[in-house]
Formats: structure tokens, sequence, C-alpha cells
């Protein structure tokens, strides 16, 4: 007699009686796959209007982590946008090794499995992510000319409900009243928003550091360090000489030092030196190797013909 039970969307395991003991096996979930198509326009908001024409949740996120360095989704979405999306519509099979397990879920309905491609008009500029696997085995999204979409930065570290205040010289301060720089980007949000690293680096200060309150310093590399301010609460494990990966929870919106209200107050150091990360020029991302070109271009051509 056996039994499997879902471990992930990925794996199960596989349990066995054989005589008086159990044998747990971990086996691939296997998958019947179709390249199905959805495509919208903007009426309301990119997640409610995606639900609308049949995606799911998962795969509504996915979009927007896929196209995170070119679009915030939180702010650049306008009425109007429209997108197009080529993902994998997934039912379940029998493991072709587990007789016993035939007619186990076979043929039931699964959860979508890889987005492979999208187009995103925002504000009448269109944006494109395709999926490629070269013959290395990686894995990327790769834009029209084959560069890919993942880059140093990202360009949000939270989800936002506005920018509370600019990047500026002249700013009247909300609480001293007096005209003083404001260096950094305020973004509101509730309080307790998870804050993301926008990029690989290493912690190099964690705690109290007085009008900014609970305070995360990150630097990326020689060239490039990122603050955060206000603060209500680090994430685990992030503290001075810390390792920091992009997209990772560093900590949580708050309003703690001198702050008006929850808000993230966020400063972005290039080369020792104050810059808008809203307009900063921050390098591309890395252009596919000439040796999988023919590759990519056949990927291409075969996923634009279907969005088409």
């Amino acid at each position: 007699a056996e039994a499997a039970y879902d471990v992930s969307d990925t794996e199960m395991i596989v349990v066995e009686k054989q005589g008086d003991t159990f044998v747990v096996e971990k086996k691939d979930i296997e998958y019947q796959k179709e390249e199905t198509i959805a495509g919208g326009t903007i009426a309301s908001s990119f997640f409610e209007d995606g639900t609308s024409a049949g995606l799911e949740a998962k795969t509504i996120l996915e979009i927007a982590r896929i196209l995170a360095w070119d679009i915030d989704f939180a702010a650049d979405i306008r009425e109007g946008d429209s997108f197009r999306v080529v993902y994998e519509k997934r039912w379940r099979t029998a493991p072709q090794s587990r007789a016993s397990l035939a007619s186990w879920r076979d043929g039931e309905p699964s959860s979508a499995g890889d987005v492979l491609a999208v187009r995103f008009e925002n504000q009448g500029t269109p944006s494109f992510a395709l999926r490629y696997e070269d013959l290395n085995g990686k894995t990327d999204y790769y834009n029209l000319e084959g560069r890919s979409l993942t880059r140093i930065f990202l360009k949000a570290p939270l989800d936002y409900s506005r920018i509370s205040s600019g990047f500026s010289y002249g700013r009247l301060h909300p609480i001293l009243k007096t005209i003083v720089p404001h260096r950094a980007i305020d973004y509101a949000a509730p309080p307790g928003t998870p804050i993301i690293s926008t990029a690989d680096g290493v912690v190099t200060y964690a705690g109290w550091k007085g009008d900014a309150g609970k305070f995360v310093e990150i630097r990326h590399d020689s060239t490039y360090t990122i603050q955060f301010a206000h603060l209500s609460g680090y994430a685990k494990g992030v503290k001075t000489g810390a390792h920091i990966a992009q997209g990772q929870v560093i900590g949580y919106v708050g309003s703690t030092g001198r702050s008006t209200g929850p808000h993230l107050h966020y400063v972005f150091l290039k080369n020792g030196q104050f810059v808008n990360p809203l307009t900063i020029q921050l390098p591309p991302g890395k252009m596919i190797e000439d040796q999988f070109r023919d590759g990519f271009n056949a990927a291409k051509d075969h996923l634009l013909s279907l969005m088409d």
C-alpha cells in the first residue's frame, strides 16, 4: 500500500509499506503543461484586472517581480495600461514509476506554472520579459534585445501608499519648520509593511541612530550604499556584518526617531554622495552570451508569435 503527500509545488513524499516497515521516498511532481495566453487592460489595479483575465494571484505577483526592475507596480500603474501574458497551465500526471499510484490525481488541475513571456504597456511604454533557459541550465528573463532584466537594484524597497517627501535641497521640515535639505525619498506605508533590500550587500550598521530611529545601512559594493530609517523593527538575522540578498526583508515600516508618521526614509549614496534613487541611471542587466544567441532568438520568436 502506498500514500503520497505534497511537500511543495514541485515535490511530494511517497510512503510505501513493505512488510513491517515503511519506506519513505521523495519524488518530483510530474505535470502535463500547456502554454496559455491571457491579457487585459488596467481599469482599477493590476491585481484585480489580472484576476479578471484569469490569472492566479501567484502569477500576478510573479509578473510584478519579473518586471520590478522596469516598473514600480505600487506607483507607476495607470488606467489604460495593458498586459499580455504567456504562462503554463498545468495538470497532475501519475508518477511513471509508481504503478499503484496510476490514478492518483491523474489529470487534476494544479496551480499555474512558470511565466513564459510578458508584454506590459505602462504609460505608453511597452516592457517585455521573455523566459529562456540556456544550454548550461541557467534560466533568466530577458528583454527583446536579449538583455537580462535582472539588475543590481530594484526600483523600490517596499509596497508603499505614496511618496510623502521627495529628494530636495530646499524642503520645509515638518517638525523643525525650517528649510533643510531632504536628500532621500520618504515612502509612506502602513506600520509593519515589510522593507526589502533592493540589492545584494552587507549590513554595515543595524541599530538605533538618533533622529533616524531604528536604522539599517547596507553597503552593496565599493560604489553604492543604502540607508533605511525610522523602522519599527528588524527582520531576523539583520545585524552588522550580515550578508543580505536582493529582495530579502530587512525590517518593517515604523515611525521611530524624529518622525511625523509611519514611513520609510530611503537614502541612496553613490561614492559617498547623496543621489536621488528615482532618477539615478544604474547599470543595466547583462546581455545574453553569444553562444546562446541563436537559441534565445528562436525562443523569442515562438513566444512573441503566441502573444501576437
